[in-house]
């Protein structure tokens, strides 16, 4: 499936747009999944704790291949609903850096659609009795792991690191990977069933705030795929809250949502793990980072996220603290001889204005809000003073307001470059 992560450009020479990440944004990342990598290698390294990672498939072309490429363990945290893979591609993935990936005998689905409820009681005998003949003869063989099939030995800390370091090497510097840790008892398949039970996160039915990308948490509706608990799903849609993907190994999702989170919520969040290490992009901070949470053995596993209000309206709040960092970046790219008047608190005073006015004519994406920051900067904020400017963006039947501003910066160009000509 399509990559959705890195730069947006537009097809039809309308300009690049901000979200394109500049070289040194890359090598923060980089550094990141460094230091990340040797915090999880020091959990993997206590005999007392274990540590799994949760990857986005979102931000691959096909994420269980380049897992099985790796030889490590993986499984879908979305289930197949329908015909269509891409859903579970797309989805969150668990990987257990404890096993190899487990080999399908001949004919046997593969592991992207490796979902136990959908397969026959033939096929899922056939399976086992040739897994359970190959880890026999893996056993008889010296091979403490049964080829895979069984969790690494505690001493055999080697093989884990290196497996943590393959996980790392795919995310290439994407925001793409959460690792969960706990206790020695944190088995794979108590943090498989609490995930199943986060991938949907509820918010309020009411909420007419600014609108979040889709990133989180009010872009995409849950797919059944999501589902974990259709009668929890209905109890909670009854109570006034809506279901909506809850992308908890995006990390930069994690860092927006974490700092938001009541004691209570926290807890539907940590389920079974004490602590979640992740790299976030650098317009969320950069950086390793690690939130902890003591254990409770009555702490619910695989309940929903709830946000209320005040929650939306933090993490609205949080999101666009970062889009004027990015915007303001950008501008001081793209158009510094305009705005070299102003000091960064003048200009981050500007560009809230900017998207204020920008919304007020309907304009959601950041792209769009964006490209209407950079117009007024080119145009020293008489955009709007421009005869009919305004009317158009207030037409009905001509495209979305951020279609609109994109429109507008093309023909902009468009008039600039037959100026230079003539």
């Amino acid at each position: 499936m399509p990559e959705k992560y890195g730069g947006e450009i537009d097809a039809d020479d309308a300009g690049i747009v901000l979200m394109l990440p500049d070289p040194g944004d890359e090598r923060q990342q980089d550094a990141a999944s460094q230091a990340l990598l040797k915090a999880v290698c020091e959990i993997a390294a206590d005999s007392g704790k274990r540590v799994y990672a949760v990857m986005d498939g979102s931000q691959y072309n096909d994420l269980p291949q380049l897992l099985k490429e790796a030889n490590v363990a993986h499984r879908p945290l979305y289930r197949y609903a329908g015909d269509d893979y891409d859903v579970i591609l797309g989805g969150p993935w668990l990987v257990d850096p404890y096993q190899a990936a487990v080999p399908y005998p001949v004919g046997a689905p593969s592991s992207v659609d490796e979902v136990e409820d959908d397969l026959s009681e033939e096929v899922l005998q056939t399976r086992s009795v040739a897994l359970s003949a190959q880890m026999v003869l893996s056993l008889q063989g010296g091979d403490p792991t049964g080829g895979g099939m069984l969790p690494v030995p505690q001493g055999d800390k080697i093989t884990v690191e290196e497996r943590l370091r393959k996980i790392l090497a795919l995310s290439q510097g994407k925001p793409a990977v959460v690792f969960w840790s706990g206790e020695n008892d944190f088995v794979p398949e108590r943090l498989y069933r609490h995930l199943r039970g986060l991938n949907r996160i509820f918010v309020p039915k009411t909420w007419n705030g600014p609108e979040v990308s889709n990133e989180l948490p009010r872009g995409e509706k849950a797919s059944p795929a999501a589902e974990s608990d259709l009668s929890a799903s209905e109890s909670v849609t009854s109570a006034g809250y809506e279901p909506f993907i809850f992308r908890h190994a995006d990390a930069n999702v994690m860092m927006q949502i974490i700092p938001v989170l009541d004691e209570a919520q926290l807890g539907h969040l940590f389920g079974p793990a004490t602590q979640l290490l992740f790299a976030p992009g650098g317009e969320w901070g950069g950086g390793v980072k690690r939130a902890r949470m003591v254990f409770s053995p009555d702490r619910p596993l695989g309940e929903p996220i709830i946000m209320s209000k005040d929650m939306m309206a933090a993490v609205s709040e949080v999101r666009d603290q970062a889009s004027r960092r990015k915007i303001s970046g950008y501008l001081e790219r793209n158009a510094e001889d305009h705005l070299k008047h102003m000091d960064e608190e003048e200009r981050d005073i500007w560009i809230s204005y900017q998207i204020r006015e920008a919304r007020a004519l309907g304009v959601r994406s950041e792209a769009g809000l964006g490209r209407w920051c950079y117009l007024q900067a080119i145009t020293d904020g008489r955009l709007t003073h421009q005869p009919g400017v305004t009317d158009y963006m207030m037409s009905k039947g001509e495209g979305t307001p951020d279609e609109k501003v994109r429109l507008l910066l093309k023909s902009v160009r468009v008039a600039a470059n037959r100026g230079v000509n003539a």
